[in-house]
């Protein structure tokens, strides 16, 4: 099953566009710009002696920031050699139109200010959005991009454990890592993201007692659930969400999004495990 579906990305992500097309005949998905310098530049760092990054799952999603160079401005998880895991959100949040739209990909990272000989570097080619998404509730907020040239797996860069059930618990202990792309002005501004990697201890909070916290969502959807800790250090959409070693949600509505912090607010994450299937079935995304 699992050759069988790598397959199916490898013949999305390096086959040509005419077939791309033709691989899709009753839905659009979003064509992403190429930018060929970097497609001629992909590097694979390959050497099994290199030092393990503790996320490997876990990459930047960038763009290019104008004069300012390329930027982060989310995260995702990657599922497969060649594809990962993010938000509709995410994407939504910088670019209604992705005709002329670079998304960069990068794998095997901690520290955004330095190149680390770690760095896997590629690009997207088409984003799915699942098909259910509500840009108004955010429920169902998940897409899949795939990527122009696969990544090489190693110790630094590695795909996420899927979640074998849904068995959420109440204050449950769960870890998220990312970068903080909010600031201090608690709003989106990807030319102050930089630095180390920050991680987040939190625990989760059921459906039934998130709208006893302030989430700034206007409803807690079916897919969804809370979290709460004592120090957000990740306010990254897109951020994997991992309990006890699997992807157990991605983050949809960071804690403080737009407001200022108080003791009472918990942030949102989309639950991976009704989905799964969704995620993990190319042919599900056409």
């Amino acid at each position: 099953m699992h050759f069988l579906f790598k397959i199916c990305f490898l013949t999305l992500a390096w086959g040509a566009d005419s077939k791309s097309r033709g691989r899709y005949p009753d839905t659009q998905p979003i064509l992403l710009a190429d930018d060929e310098t970097l497609s001629d530049s992909f590097t694979a760092n390959s050497n099994p002696s290199i030092q393990t990054t503790e996320f490997p799952h876990h990459v930047s999603l960038q763009y290019n920031h104008k004069a300012k160079g390329w930027r982060h401005f989310c995260s995702a998880s990657i599922i497969d050699a060649c594809a990962v895991l993010t938000t509709v959100s995410c994407y939504n949040v910088f670019t209604k139109d992705s005709s002329d739209w670079v998304l960069r990909v990068i794998a095997g990272v901690n520290n955004l200010s330095i190149n680390e000989p770690t760095w896997q570097v590629t690009t997207g080619q088409y984003i799915f959005q699942h098909p259910q998404f509500d840009k108004v509730t955010l429920n169902y907020d998940f897409a899949v991009i795939y990527l122009r040239n696969c990544f090489t797996f190693n110790a630094a860069v590695n795909s996420t454990s899927m979640p074998r059930s849904d068995n959420l618990a109440a204050n449950q202990s769960c870890i998220t890592s990312g970068w903080d792309t909010f600031g201090t002005s608690n709003t989106i501004d990807p030319t102050k993201v930089q630095g180390s990697m920050g991680v987040s201890d939190l625990i989760v909070v059921l459906e039934g007692d998130c709208d006893n916290y302030d989430h700034g969502n206007n409803v807690i959807a079916d897919t969804m659930f809370c979290t709460k800790g004592n120090s957000l250090q990740v306010r990254d959409l897109g951020a994997p969400l991992i309990c006890d070693e699997f992807l157990t949600g991605i983050m949809t509505y960071p804690e403080y999004m737009g407001n200022p912090p108080t003791d009472k607010q918990v942030s949102i994450f989309s639950k991976v495990f009704p989905v799964k299937d969704w995620i993990l079935n190319p042919s599900y995304h056409v």
